[in-house]
Order: structure tokens, then sequence, then C-alpha cells
């Protein structure tokens, strides 16, 4: 018998997949979306690839040994402002704006990117 809590496997699958998956799988969509538009739309994809890859460069730096300095402490904060989702979110906005923008194609990546973040808002709803 422990005497410590164990964490709820769902809580676990939500941190894991807020910090870490929801931003690669999103800056890899939005990658795509950046390099196959044209337009508007394209310029409006790499936004959002800028903002999910360097929400995974932060999670990844102190792996590296790069948890130092005043750039990733900013980014480490923007990264847990409102329980480390503000980032996903805008990321998500920026994703979803390139999708009605003119020269979008391959709608595909807007069936993903909607279904990462049903998954996102769905994994939150349930461990609040």
């Amino acid at each position: 018998m422990s005497f410590f809590p164990e964490p709820d496997p769902v809580v676990l699958g939500f941190l894991t997949y807020r910090r870490l998956i929801f931003p690669l799988v999103l800056a890899l969509l939005a990658l795509v979306r950046a390099l196959s538009a044209r337009g508007p739309s394209r310029l409006v994809a790499a936004v959002a690839f800028l903002i999910a890859f360097c929400a995974v460069a932060t999670q990844l730096a102190p792996l590296a040994g790069l948890a130092q300095g005043p750039v990733y402490a900013r980014a480490a904060q923007a990264l847990a402002l409102y329980g480390g989702l503000t980032v996903p979110l805008v990321a998500s906005g920026f994703m979803l704006a390139s999708g009605f923008l003119p020269g979008v194609r391959w709608r595909v990546i807007d069936v993903l990117s909607g279904l990462a973040i049903a998954a996102l808002l769905g994994l939150w709803w349930w461990t609040s």
C-alpha cells in the first residue's frame, strides 16, 4: 500500500498532450499549410508554425541544457499563462484563420487541425 496518491492517467495524458504533442502536431500541420498554400493563407500559417515551433522548442530546451537566460524564462512564462492553454489556442487561432483566407489548399489539414483542437479542449474539459 502506497501512502502517496497516484496521478490520474487522464490528467497525465492531458498534460503530455497539451505541452508537447499538440504543439508538435500543430507545427507540422502549419508547416505543411505554409508550404502548400499561397498568398495570405501561407503567411498566417507561417505565423502559426512559428508560435507552435517556439512552444515545442521551449519544452525541449531543458533536455538540451538550454533552460537558462531571459529568453527561455519569458517563453516558459508565456507557455504557463492561463493554465498553459494560451499559446496553443493562439497558434490554433492562426491556423484556423489560415483556412479561411484566399490561397488555401488541402482542406484535410483543417480537418486534422480541428480534430487536434477538439481533443485538446475535450481533455481540458474532462480534467477540469
